[in-house]
């Protein structure tokens, strides 16, 4: 559509933006989803808008029993294309962000679930999508050291699995595990990331930045 931006250095899950993600239904296409799922059930659009900041996430280990999630982990499952995230490393009362990549691939997928919602005034269709996160692998629970949780990363072997309609309850909850260490790599950024005076949206916020206070923070 004219005016959608689907490139992004830093976006804000609560301006819920459009992202690329391939899903179980149409895998042939790489398509733009809506970041915070909205249920089909969902009945009007305070309730889907107060329901899509909650799901931005939605945890492994119950993803399967919350009423937001357990039909989508069932039948709409979705690769999220992305080519990095951002966490944020606590010491006290300060936090310090971190862009994590992979080591190897340019882009790489993270594990979703999607639902398309029908705004029954406007006649508009949403379609949106949540982030599965697991515990962290060693990496991220030196960075993530406050909720020790990252994204469901997936192995190359691993994405076409995650959206195939024959997977079984054990089979999904066997993908859903950390990446194994050695994959990713991660450096801290500048607080930019978080200043409301200047626009997180560029590239120059993926600049490393070094802090004294991270000096003795060993990644590897």
């Amino acid at each position: 559509p004219e005016g959608l931006q689907l490139q992004f250095f830093h976006a804000s899950g609560f301006v819920h933006p459009q992202v690329y993600v391939i899903t179980q239904e149409e895998p042939w296409f790489i398509q733009p989803y809506e970041w915070g799922l909205i249920p089909a059930w969902c009945k009007d659009e305070k309730q889907a808008a107060e329901m899509s900041n909650h799901t931005l996430n939605a945890m492994c280990e119950t993803v399967f029993e919350k009423p937001s999630f357990r039909t989508s982990i069932n039948k709409k499952r979705c690769l999220v294309i992305v080519s990095g995230f951002y966490e944020w490393h606590t010491i006290g009362k300060k936090k310090f962000p971190f862009y994590i990549h992979h080591k190897s691939r340019e882009f790489f997928s993270i594990g979703g679930i999607y639902e398309h919602w029908l705004n029954k005034s406007t006649g508009e269709l949403h379609r949106t999508f949540s982030i599965i996160t697991t515990p962290a692998n060693q990496l991220l629970s030196v960075i993530h050291n406050s909720k020790m949780r990252m994204p469901l990363i997936f192995q190359e072997k691993d994405e076409k699995q995650w959206i195939d309609n024959d997977l079984s309850k054990e089979g999904i909850a066997l993908l859903m595990k950390p990446l194994p260490d050695g994959e990713l790599n991660a450096y801290s950024i500048s607080k930019r990331i978080t200043d409301r005076t200047q626009n997180s949206n560029s590239e120059e916020v993926m600049e490393p930045c070094i802090y004294e206070e991270l000096k003795g923070l060993t990644l590897n």
